[in-house]
């Protein structure tokens, strides 16, 4: 039986996680300002594809009459930090970053 809120689910999730590999098998060991830029445009594209699954999801879950309290107000709030995090993604000047002191 195909189920519509597992099919919202799934598709995001895979996309991120090959884009996420993706960038790390393309990037190797190193870091680059330039590799840093990629993976910031990729994180805005995948925060992005992120927004629209909870936005979706959460169309969904009212739609089928799923009212309880803590679901809606658990995607809201998702919803909400996502776009927080785009925002910030969106406003990060990649020029200041000081790449000596990055973990990786």
């Amino acid at each position: 039986m195909n189920n519509p809120v597992s099919d919202v689910f799934n598709e995001p999730i895979k996309k991120s996680s090959t884009e996420s590999h993706d960038i790390m098998m393309e990037s190797g060991t190193t870091m680059s300002p330039s590799s840093s830029k990629q993976i910031s445009h990729e994180c805005i594209d995948c925060t992005t594809d992120f927004i629209k699954w909870n936005e979706e999801l959460l169309k969904r879950l009212v739609h089928m009459g799923y009212y309880q309290v803590i679901i809606p107000l658990l995607y809201d709030h998702i919803l909400r930090e996502a776009n927080y995090f785009n925002y910030l993604l969106d406003t990060f000047d990649n020029e200041h970053l000081v790449y000596e002191n990055l973990p990786f």
